[in-house]
């Protein structure tokens, strides 16, 4: 028994349930991997072969073995091969492989290299033929996160064949890393210098006895200190995050009657790889309702600022769910957007984005598109779409109407 498990080790059972469109590939996935185990431990003979592909297949497989005709006696494995490949082998539904095939994308995460595998491997059961890589080219092309990669392929035409795309891609992210390994070696060095620089000049000042803490005034310890109070604490005076108001150094007049308020995103669609895109807006809020419309988004009614900077139309993740709550006709998908937030460095989190019809006034867009961030914030409606809906006209003094 002990050096059968010994054999046995490494090779998991087979779990024939789950979504049948699943099973063919994992039953493929499965016994490669069987066939494999037993070259490498040596075993031949045919007999065994079958036993232990049986057992190793687990308890359920052996069920369903039972009961399918024609399976063989116990030395022929190739005939208990066959019928469980038969089995599990239902006839493929091309049109709709192909369907599934088309919907694929690359993750962010991944490589073009790593997508090209998936979609080897879906490709498949689609019934390409000889046509596969022109196929699977052509979805590398559609679907890749990169527009600047993207561009490249799209230069070489026709010609391009499958394998001189994966050797472009892979010298365009080598060389996307190294550039930015470079940029960020560079600010490190940058900033070490003016740490340096500053640390040299206020030296004596922080020798001092009387050293005092810019987040909450106290003398015991620095800003940098873990027991500061105010690390973490909300400003009541600017309402930012990281001191007291008794060490705010933001000047605000008339904050009362005539409080601004700043909204601020960044678009980089590319990563780094393309222009950045800004919106911006400053609103007196002397009246609470201004620049405000009312906006029926996918036949569901939501009420959006308008920003005469913005080059996209921002939502939160909550009025997402509301929106989905009420049955929104949109199309989603995942994106590989980039919002910052006024005077931030540090991106906000992108949940996604989806595009819908809109409709003000009787002015009508398709397919207008909207941005998902996590967190809370207004709605916010950028320029195009705003101009588009006639709810924002710019002349020698921008006049926003609702």
């Amino acid at each position: 028994m002990a050096v059968f498990k010994a054999i046995h080790g490494g090779i998991p059972t087979f779990d024939p349930k789950g979504e049948p469109t699943s099973i063919a590939p994992r039953w493929r996935r499965w016994k490669r991997a069987f066939e494999l185990f037993v070259v490498g431990k040596g075993i031949t003979d045919k007999t065994q072969k079958r036993a232990l592909m049986l057992h190793c297949a687990g308890m359920d497989v052996q069920d369903i073995f039972d009961t399918l005709p024609d399976n063989g006696n116990a030395n022929d494995y190739d005939k208990a091969i066959e019928a469980l490949d038969t089995y599990f082998n239902p006839a493929v539904n091309v049109p709709y492989e192909r369907h599934m095939f088309r919907r694929m994308s690359q993750e962010e995460s991944e490589t073009i290299d790593q997508f090209v595998t998936r979609l080897k491997q879906k490709a498949l059961s689609c019934d390409y033929g000889e046509s596969s890589d022109e196929f699977i080219r052509d979805q590398v092309i559609d679907k890749c996160c990169s527009v600047a990669l993207r561009r490249k392929l799209l230069e070489r035409g026709q010609t391009l064949t499958l394998k001189q795309l994966q050797e472009i891609s892979r010298a365009h992210e080598a060389s996307y890393f190294q550039a930015n390994k470079i940029n960020d070696d560079a600010g490190h060095e940058v900033k070490k210098e003016n740490i340096n620089r500053i640390k040299g000049k206020f030296q004596s000042k922080f020798k001092s006895p009387n050293k005092k803490c810019f987040r909450c005034g106290k003398t015991d310890h620095f800003a940098k200190s873990p027991k500061c109070p105010a690390k973490s604490a909300e400003c009541h005076k600017c309402h930012k995050e990281g001191h007291f108001a008794s060490e705010c150094r933001t000047k605000v007049s008339n904050e009362r009657d005539n409080k601004k308020k700043i909204n601020y995103t960044r678009e980089d669609q590319e990563s780094k790889e393309g222009d950045n895109e800004y919106a911006f807006v400053v609103n007196h809020q002397s009246d609470e309702n201004s620049g405000l419309v009312d906006i029926k988004v996918g036949g569901v009614l939501c009420n959006f600022l308008i920003d005469s900077g913005s080059t996209c139309n921002v939502i939160d993740k909550s009025c997402w769910e509301k929106l989905k709550a009420k049955q929104i006709k949109c199309k989603s998908e995942k994106t590989a957007t980039q919002i910052y937030s006024y005077g931030s460095s540090k991106p906000l989190i992108v949940a996604g984005k989806f595009t819908a019809d809109v409709v003000c006034q009787g002015k009508e867009v398709k397919e207008a598109e909207f941005i998902v961030i996590e967190g809370t914030g207004k709605p916010l409606l950028g320029k195009k779409t705003a101009i588009q809906l006639n709810v924002l006209k710019i002349g020698p003094q921008p006049v926003i109407s609702e």
